[in-house]
């Protein structure tokens, strides 16, 4: 299979992962927090976390798909991993308008991390292509 064919389809198995540790991820922060999983409501906090997971890796996914080059999905990858504490914050603070703003303020900080690597990486493609006129000329 060629590059080309692979990165025409979304790695489903990478979401799938991510949204699974998303969720894993705020259990074992509370854990190392307070010394103790949280045994109340471990499931519904789980299932709570899971659509942030899910988006976010989604549309990580896509933009990494659409990279021109592997230097711009690293790029992606590097600007979401960055903007992940403030997404886990989101997570949390969200928490205080339910499901719909634990999602909403979770998503939002890993959609901007992941569209600016994507933006710094088209800009950085499109500085070693050739410039020129309309008609695609350079002039000389």
């Amino acid at each position: 299979m060629s590059e080309n064919e692979n990165r025409s389809t979304m790695s489903w198995g990478w979401i799938l992962a991510a949204t699974i540790m998303w969720p894993t991820f705020h259990v074992a922060v509370f854990t190392f927090r307070f010394g103790e999983i949280p045994a109340s409501d471990a499931l519904s906090d789980l299932l709570l976390f899971m659509p942030t997971g899910f988006l976010g890796s989604l549309i990580v996914g896509d933009l990494v798909r659409r990279s021109r080059s592997r230097a711009q999905g690293r790029l992606v990858m590097v600007c979401t991993v960055l903007a992940l504490p403030v997404a886990f914050m989101g997570n949390l603070l969200g928490g205080l308008l339910g499901p719909i703003g634990v999602t909403l303020y979770g998503v939002v900080p890993i959609i901007l991390g992941a569209g600016a690597g994507w933006l710094l990486g088209m800009s950085l493609t499109d500085r070693d292509a050739p410039t020129g006129g309309i008609d695609g000329t350079t002039g000389a």
